[in-house]
């Protein structure tokens, strides 16, 4: 049973609610009166005017472009539409005359179709003069391919951008765990693909039989490659020791196979893959 005592609900005797005459928001607009039910409203506090709340600003980065990624038919066939528009813009600038016309490319295989009687006069010499433009045209050829290629320094710096984290990614984060790195060989492999792979991180070394914990933080694509390292390229089963030969050496592990192998879940696991940097 609820029964209204004053303000206050009561159920069965125990008070659940307090319930003011008046709420807090409307004592504004409430004139001050000596009678205690009689509530007059104060109307020199009202006007016509709404009151809007506090606009609130979002840290937005404005409108994201979403890239468009084409099947390689489509860019195949985007590349040989704008070659074809190209040779026929070329084409309508020789018949107005604002270039002149290429000479005519000869080959051992159109020499007669194109020089004609010229051929027919003195083929030994005009089979010579092919030769030569065939050879001037292959020099030209090689001579572009060299001029586009890349120096030592701007191969270096592609590898690098190609690697390392750049701003807009989320740099990923990877910890695993191995039971023993006594090998010598294994903590080269370790050190040197996380160095070609511009990742950053830590390893923890314990005495056994405590486990080791390796920590890498990078980009995606790099994480990946270092966690098929890890698991799989990495016989953790080998003998100990690492003072032979391979050792010294400067194996290739950048290379993007990875050996055949089942995965070794007791000597290396993977504890935790997450995109986020922790480590600052």
């Amino acid at each position: 049973m609820v029964v209204l005592i004053g303000d206050v609900f009561a159920v069965d005797g125990a008070q659940l609610l307090h319930c003011p005459s008046v709420e807090p928001w409307d004592t504004r607009l409430l004139a001050k009166s000596s009678a205690k039910e009689e509530y007059n409203i104060d109307e020199t506090k009202l006007d016509a005017l709404v009151e809007h709340p506090a606009p609130v600003i979002l840290a937005t980065r404005g409108d994201t472009v979403v890239n468009m990624y084409l099947t390689p038919q489509e860019r195949k066939k985007l590349r040989r539409r704008k070659r074809q528009e190209r040779e026929r813009e070329k084409q309508d600038k020789i018949r107005m005359g604002l270039l002149p016309p290429p000479p005519p490319k000869c080959k051992l295989s159109n020499l007669m179709r194109v020089l004609g009687d010229v051929a027919v006069a003195d083929p030994s010499k005009t089979e010579k003069r092919v030769r030569e433009q065939m050879a001037a045209r292959l020099e030209g050829h090689e001579n572009r391919n060299q001029e586009r290629k890349l120096t030592k320094e701007e191969k270096t710096k592609k590898t690098i951008n190609k690697w390392r984290l750049k701003q807009q990614n989320t740099c990923s984060v990877a910890v695993f765990r191995v039971r023993s790195l006594a090998n010598k060989r294994h903590l080269f492999k370790v050190d040197t693909n996380a160095r070609q792979f511009h990742v950053t991180g830590v390893c923890v070394i314990a005495p056994p039989p405590l486990w080791n914990v390796v920590v890498f933080e990078g980009s995606h694509r790099s994480i990946k490659r270092l966690r098929a390292l890890m698991e799989r390229r990495i016989k953790w089963k080998d003998a100990e020791g690492g003072n032979d030969a391979h050792t010294k050496g400067q194996p290739d592990e950048s290379e993007e196979e990875a050996e055949e192998g089942d995965t070794q879940p007791d000597e290396c696991c993977l504890c935790w893959l997450v995109r986020c940097q922790p480590f600052r």
